[in-house]
This record gives structure tokens, sequence and C-alpha cells, in this order.
């Protein structure tokens, strides 16, 4: 989990990436706190007057081996309710398994009607043809941003086809770092 950056709008970007958050017994503190680093992170980096996050869940390679418990499941839903309401502009919760359906279901009682409006689930089969393009371009950087401006829709600036950049890319630790250094943590 980390921030990826800012959309045109200046809203940061959370990328998740489930296939390597994997947790441990004892663990759960120590995620609970990373957790709410990140995204006072992401508050610190928000740009232009924005208030918002974009939240990309990649769950590809979700299981019961890094599912986390309910009860760490429900309090990182009271650390999104109680400390940062109303920060989500979107969550994209992109390939999700069957097996999350149950996690899933048990939450979504406790989940604000206002937030449910702002879950989206994407399948990127529905997006191969973008996705291979911008894979294509390789480390051509003309040719991604190429691929990348041509999958963009901006007259639906919702749309999960303007946040293929963050999607695409790596985590890079060192632009992290940078965007770290840059919001104020030392």
């Amino acid at each position: 989990m980390y921030i990826a950056g800012n959309d045109t709008s200046g809203k940061s970007i959370l990328v998740t990436r489930k296939r390597s958050d994997a947790f441990q017994a004892g663990e759960y503190t120590s995620y609970l706190r990373y957790l709410v680093f990140t995204l006072e992170t992401g508050v610190r980096a928000m740009k232009d007057g924005q208030d918002k996050w974009v939240w990309l869940m990649d769950m590809r390679g979700y299981s019961r081996a890094n599912s986390p418990p309910l009860g760490v499941s429900m309090a990182t839903l009271r650390i999104l309710a109680d400390h940062f309401p109303e920060r989500l502009h979107r969550c994209f919760f992109i390939d999700a398994p069957g097996i999350f359906s149950f996690l899933f279901n048990a939450l979504w009682p406790f989940i604000d009607p206002v937030t449910r409006q702002k879950i989206v689930f994407i399948k990127t089969t529905d997006y191969s043809n973008q996705i291979d393009a911008v894979s294509a371009a390789g480390s051509d950087e003309a040719a991604r941003e190429a691929a990348l401006q041509q999958a963009a829709k901006p007259a639906e600036p919702d749309a999960f086809d303007n946040y293929l950049r963050w999607y695409c890319s790596q985590y890079d630790e060192a632009e992290y770092r940078k965007l770290l250094a840059a919001v104020g943590w030392q």
C-alpha cells in the first residue's frame, strides 16, 4: 500500500496490491499503523485544494493467506470513518476473486451508504486492449504516454481508464521516498 502520486485534479492516488500484502499473526497493530501513515501521507500529498483520494485495490492474488481477519477489516473501516471521513472519491476493486465476496459481504452493512456509491468493481479483461498497449510500450516513455492518453476518457473523469497510469505502473521506492520527503516526512 502506497501513495502513487496525484491525478490531474490533485487527488492522491492510493494503490494496494493484495498479492504482496500478506498478514502474519501479531502484525495487525503494525499494519494498522502503516495504514494510518499511508492515509496521512495521502492527505498531505493532495494538491490544488483537493481533499479526496482515489484508491486502486488490485485484488489479484487475494487469498485466505493474505486476507485480514474480520476484526482488522472492521478496525480499518473505523479508522477510515472516524479519522478520514469523506476522503474517498472513488475506490476501484480490481479483479476481485470470488473468495473476496465473503469478506466484502460481511463488511457491507458497516459501510456508509454514501461510501458504497463510490465503490466500483473492475475486471481488467474489460480493459485488456488499453493495458496491453501500455505494456507493449515497455520503457519507451513517449509510447507509454501516447497509449495512456489514447485510453483516457477526459469526458468521464471518474472512469477507470483515467487511472490506468497508476494501475500499470510498478512500485518505485525511489519515487515514493521523494514523495514522502515532499510532504514533510523525514
